[in-house]
């Protein structure tokens, strides 16, 4: 099987749906500090969160966090562990705050960001599958998969997010799990594709995802997981701009390397990769709230008329790079 790259995506077709982090900047602000100001009071990480390396040195610090490059596998790893109060906490938060985005904008979500995903893992595998979604949330992956004659089902350890999901799919269903338990349905999975929709990036111990995928009957995963890239710079630059990429839920961040690290020591192999980010989306509302904060809303007329429509090209040069924020990889034994 060749594999298959993709680069890019039109970002015009999800402005409306990514406006609420204009809208909203205060109030997601808030909620990301609230988080780090738990995250900051955990235990010191000491390894690697991807290769166990002992971490050597900071490298730098992002709204008061600091970060290491692991120097064995290129991982980003936030200076704190992900304790068991930390993910408490965090869902705790996410339950009322964070997580309250998904259930806005299902239909349109469906449509414009989570079909195409549909269609490029239909690309790449080709044959007919179902799927296990880990981490379905409320079902949404799984809803724009019916959408093309594939069922599965979903494991989702909050129970409001499984309800509302269970309303809103035909012929799927989603069950309520512990995390615990998730990891275990990936090894007992007999579905030919297990998918983890930005997933990883939320979990204490991802790597069991791969040891366990390897030890079940399924024969492919789909992962998408944000990267270290051009949005990171951005969201450092811009101490008054809720962060999207390296914030709150997000203590840690893939790279290319740490990526190619783990996957060679699960012996995976990579079949189709689709780069593509929202970095210059990033920019553009980083830019857009600072002139607001600032009280030049010329420059916002000026941006808009100069520069808004260049996004996806903008956009493309990152994605093309491989060092945009956001990739898509189907996995195979």
């Amino acid at each position: 099987m060749n594999k298959i790259i993709e680069y890019s995506k039109s970002v015009k077709d999800i402005l409306e749906l990514k406006k609420y982090m204009e809208v909203e900047n205060k109030k997601l602000f808030d909620d990301v500090k609230k988080i780090n100001a738990i995250y900051i009071k955990q235990k010191k990480r000491k390894f690697c969160k991807n290769c166990n390396s002992r971490l050597k040195k900071i490298v730098f610090f992002s709204f008061k966090i600091p970060y290491f490059f692991c120097s064995n596998c290129s991982h980003i790893n936030g200076g704190y562990e992900d304790t068991d109060f930390f993910i408490k906490k965090l869902y705790e938060i996410n339950k009322t705050e964070y997580g309250g985005s998904y259930f806005l904008d299902y239909k349109k979500k469906m449509n414009m960001i989570y079909k195409p995903k549909v269609n490029f893992l239909k690309k790449v595998i080709k044959s007919k599958f179902d799927i296990l979604d880990f981490g379905c949330g409320t079902g949404i992956f799984l809803k724009a998969c019916e959408a093309y004659k594939i069922y599965g089902y979903g494991i989702e350890s909050n129970s409001r997010m499984v309800k509302f999901g269970n309303k809103i799919l035909n012929k799927s269903k989603i069950y309520h799990r512990s995390i615990d338990q998730s990891f275990n349905e990936i090894k007992m999975s007999n579905s030919k594709c297990i998918s983890l929709i930005s997933v990883l990036e939320h979990l204490q111990k991802p790597n069991i995802v791969f040891e366990n995928f390897k030890k079940s009957k399924s024969r492919y995963l789909y992962i998408c997981v944000p990267l270290f890239s051009f949005s990171s710079f951005v969201e450092n630059a811009f101490d008054n701009v809720s962060p999207r990429n390296l914030f709150g839920p997000h203590t840690h961040l893939y790279t290319r390397e740490s990526l190619k690290y783990i996957l060679s020591k699960f012996k995976l192999k990579i079949l189709g990769e689709w780069w593509f980010g929202v970095d210059f989306n990033d920019l553009s509302r980083s830019l857009k709230l600072s002139f607001k904060i600032n009280n030049k809303e010329i420059f916002n007329k000026l941006f808009y008329k100069y520069y808004q429509s260049s996004i996806d090209d903008f956009q493309n040069i990152l994605d093309k790079k491989k060092i945009c924020s956001e990739v898509h990889l189907v996995i195979s034994k």
